[in-house]
């Protein structure tokens, strides 16, 4: 920072700053601590801005009354829900997460611009923490795990959503980067987090680098169509999934040749979106009530998996749930719990945040890196995750903090 703690009093962009630098190194071991890092963040926000006798800004009002519509619509969903009690208690807390994710990005949007130099450091700092840590962990087989934990098995599974974030936190930084003449760091840190999503085998977060890179290029040059693109991409895949599920194969899960030259995991995926896209055409009109996904009819039934015929018969078969947590789709668990008014509002608010990150009053980086950064959350959205996870939702927030706060006027 440009001046020590110990000079001042503690700012709102102090703790901005501390959650942006803690959030990467954080995914990488525990990606729920991002939940409740985001709420305190937003906390801190608000008791700094008392003691300053002003009231906390919320960012992007016109998406916070769409996101908070929502939950106020999964809250009406508990009269019809399967889980009644489960919808209402969602619903409260998404939109506690939502006015959290508010605050943070209104936090962000009123400071000055030391200050959102100094946030863009601290995120770019957390980001190369966590690549370091990651090596290690990669190249070691998690030794700095089996420190604390000795009877820690090798898992990727927290690694490849910190590799997720970690290609949403980097938008910020390196705009910020890029715009202030760093543009060898910025293009190092992208590519240390391109590496990273190879390194640590996640499909979708390499997909969302290949998006963010793809539109932001495309956004430099071309920024109303880049804007259009994606505008169209999201009312696509919301409005049609259900219809575009049915043109998909649907793998048959005990006959390993209905699935050639699929990985196990994709097969398993559109097993899933087919469920799903059935519940969808059960209840089409209000769905089947919030977070719900995994109460449905014989949505937890397991069934034998396939695993080849190359295999020995002792261990050819395996076992699949029908529906593990949630639909790894986020439009397709949209329509298939809040029906068709679910589809309207998640449409709304992803046109709405593609709105504010095209605004002609962003400095050309920041613009390219801000459209990148909604089609690399929307690839992932439609890949990947739970909608209503709590995890997820604090890292687009944390996302749209860091990127605000490294955004300026041309």
């Amino acid at each position: 920072m440009a001046q020590g703690l110990g000079a001042r009093a503690p700012a709102p962009a102090d703790a901005l700053a501390l959650a942006l630098f803690l959030a990467p190194p954080l995914a990488v071991y525990a990606p729920a601590a991002v939940a409740p890092l985001a709420a305190l963040t937003a906390a801190a926000i608000v008791v700094l801005d008392a003691f300053d006798r002003r009231w906390p800004r919320l960012g992007a009002p016109a998406v916070l009354a769409v996101l908070l519509a929502t939950a106020a619509w999964g809250a009406v969903s508990a009269l019809w829900s399967i889980r009644p009690d489960e919808s209402l208690k969602r619903a409260i807390q998404i939109a506690g997460i939502f006015l959290a994710g508010s605050v943070l990005i209104g936090g962000a949007s009123r400071l000055g611009a030391p200050q959102r130099r100094n946030l863009a450091a601290a995120a770019a700092l957390g980001i190369a923490v966590a690549l370091a840590l990651v090596f290690v962990e990669r190249t070691t087989g998690d030794a700095l795990r089996r420190l604390v934990e000795p009877g820690h098995a090798f898992n990727d599974s927290a690694m490849k959503r910190a590799a997720t974030l970690l290609v949403l936190l980097m938008a910020g930084p390196a705009a910020c980067l890029w715009r202030d003449g760093y543009r060898w760091a910025a293009v190092v840190l992208a590519l240390a987090v391109g590496g990273a999503t190879l390194a640590v085998e996640s499909i979708a977060a390499r997909l969302a680098f290949a998006a963010f890179a793809a539109a932001a290029v495309c956004a430099w040059y071309l920024p109303r169509v880049a804007a259009i693109a994606i505008a169209a991409a999201i009312a696509a895949f919301v409005l049609l999934t259900p219809a575009a599920i049915r043109l998909l194969p649907n793998p048959d899960p005990g006959d390993a040749a209905s699935r050639a030259g699929l990985p196990a995991s994709a097969a398993h995926r559109l097993m899933i979106w087919h469920y799903a896209a059935g519940k969808v055409a059960e209840r089409p009109w209000l769905g089947w009530g919030l977070d719900t996904a995994r109460s449905l009819p014989d949505a937890r039934k397991v069934v034998a998996w396939d695993m080849g015929s190359h295999l020995p018969p002792a261990g050819r078969y395996s076992t699949v749930v029908v529906m593990p947590l949630h639909p790894h789709h986020a439009p397709l668990q949209w329509r298939m719990e809040l029906g068709v008014p679910g589809v309207l509002l998640g449409t709304a608010a992803g046109l709405l945040a593609l709105a504010c990150a095209a605004g002609r009053g962003l400095a050309r980086p920041d613009r390219a890196a801000a459209i990148g950064l909604v089609a690399a959350g929307m690839t992932v959205a439609v890949i990947s995750y739970g909608a209503w996870q709590s995890w997820w939702l604090s890292t687009l927030f944390l996302a749209a903090a860091g990127m605000t706060a490294a955004a300026r006027s041309p």
